[in-house]
């Protein structure tokens, strides 16, 4: 058994763009790259600045809703006059919508390629600008399955179609519905996924309550099945309720599914919402509540967990799941607990804004969890164990 304990790590990943102000034709901004993932780092350096000169980076972006988004960050130049922020993603993740909302409302990137302006300012004066270009994918398809399918859901397939491995997204309560993120993105690196909506869309449960385990073998058959996906390579991978969904679909269907990446799950079956009431059947009976049978699952498992999780006691799940499985003799569950992080590590997809996901209320924060800082770090280090997850799925 492999059981880690991980805080944080960062990543670091050109356009020019020349001096807009007369004043200073010298200064240079560079970005690189000048195109990325949205999940990949970018390098941002200025440079012909005065030796310890303050200035501020501006990044200004919009979201699907065309929405204005923007950060300041202030640095000081080197001796030499230079600028770097070797990766560091700060100018991102600090992005704050103009006009703020009574309720805090989390960035939604486009899917198509969106522009994200940077600009060196020192005061109120421009000293220097570049664009870069953010996307979930370059080409990636979009395909909806129907009621006409018996699902509820979308499939996104990369540039050139499916290529081997694919993957079952499910997203967690209250909603359960199905969306394009990070199933675009995932695409984008290569990997057909099927968002699938449990409950809470026409034509399926309201709530989540009594939804049948045979509706996720449908879905794994139907992806499958899918043009260039090789159906003994299918990674089942869930977030909160949508995680203790991908352990027990995978317990029950073990020949449908090779690997399993749980974030923020419960160890346990839980109940339906609302209660008291049943959230998973089988045969028509209900699936009773109690220790998910973790040993079932035929292949690989990589759980994450936030210590300061709102919603689950997720670190102590993910210990309770390992142990589990090293008492039947399973050595291939990896976990990784992230202490001061909230709930949705390994799923939330990084270098995008804190903004609406984490929320200070007094001493306290809410919305997932954790404090900013800690989840900035858990995301950045969490999401390429997931790509890397998927990527090394045995046939």
């Amino acid at each position: 058994m492999r059981l880690r304990l991980v805080v944080a790590v960062s990543a670091g990943a050109a356009l020019v763009a020349t001096g807009a102000a007369a004043q200073r034709p010298a200064v240079r901004l560079t970005i690189t790259p000048r195109a990325t993932l949205l999940d990949q780092s970018v390098r941002v350096r200025v440079d012909g600045l005065h030796p310890r000169q303050k200035i501020a980076l501006v990044t200004e972006t919009r979201d699907s809703a065309g929405k204005r988004w923007s950060s300041r960050v202030l640095y000081r130049a080197s001796p030499t006059g230079l600028v770097d922020t070797h990766g560091g993603m700060r100018p991102f993740w600090a992005l704050e919508p103009l006009r703020k909302s009574r309720e805090p409302a989390p960035f939604l990137p486009t899917v198509p390629p969106s522009r994200v302006r940077i600009s060196a300012l020192a005061g109120r004066r421009t000293l220097a600008t570049g664009t870069l270009v953010r996307e979930a994918g370059a080409g990636i398809t979009r395909r909806d399955a129907t009621l006409d399918d018996g699902l509820v859901g979308a499939y996104f397939a990369p540039s050139g179609g499916a290529r081997g491995t694919a993957v079952l997204q499910l997203g967690g309560a209250p909603q359960g519905s199905y969306g394009y993120l990070p199933a675009a993105l995932l695409a984008g690196h290569g990997y057909a996924t099927l968002s699938l909506a449990y409950f809470g869309e026409p034509g399926l449960p309201a709530t989540l309550k009594e939804i049948p385990l045979e509706y996720f073998a449908k879905a794994l058959s139907w992806l499958g099945r899918q043009p260039g996906v090789d159906p003994k390579r299918i990674v089942v991978y869930g977030v909160g309720r949508g995680a203790e969904a991908a352990l027990l679909v995978a317990s029950t269907y073990p020949e449908l599914v090779r690997g399993v990446i749980a974030s923020s799950p419960s160890a346990d079956v839980l109940g339906g919402i609302p209660g008291p009431s049943t959230a998973w059947t089988l045969g028509g009976k209900a699936v009773p509540e109690g220790p998910i049978p973790i040993w079932e699952i035929a292949g690989p498992v990589l759980a994450f967990g936030g210590g300061k999780d709102i919603y689950y006691a997720s670190a102590y799940a993910v210990h309770e799941l390992a142990e589990r499985a090293f008492e039947h003799g399973r050595s291939n569950v990896e976990v990784y607990v992230y202490p001061d992080a909230g709930n949705g590590v390994g799923f939330a997809i990084p270098n995008l804004p804190t903004y609406g996901r984490v929320v200070k209320l007094g001493n306290h924060y809410i919305g997932v969890g954790g404090t900013p800082g800690a989840n900035v770090r858990a995301w950045a280090a969490s999401w390429p164990l997931v790509l890397r997850f998927i990527r090394t799925t045995p046939a």
